[in-house]
């Protein structure tokens, strides 16, 4: 389920982000992602946020400005062929 970011979500969803840039970067110092994670949590709250809940958890993310999608982050076991679905 598609849903607009709750304040309660920015815990889970800086934790999906934290692991996504890890994960895609690993080419950057794990330790700018780190210090550079309070920031984030300042200013994530600040785009257009739209969460993907799946049985209660959140599986990813995606943040909006305007009409630009500024991030997506998908959790890593939401990750890969097993969750893409085809269109209705």
């Amino acid at each position: 389920m598609i849903r607009k970011y709750q304040k309660s979500d920015l815990d889970a969803l800086m934790q999906i982000w934290l692991e996504g840039n890890l994960d895609a970067h690993d080419f950057i110092d794990p330790s700018y992602w780190h210090d550079n994670y309070e920031l984030v949590k300042k200013e994530l709250p600040n785009a257009q946020l739209y969460v993907d809940e799946e049985e209660g958890e959140i599986a990813g993310f995606v943040g909006m400005q305007g009409d630009y999608i500024a991030g997506i982050f998908v959790k890593r076991d939401h990750r890969g062929p097993r969750y893409w679905r085809k269109a209705d």
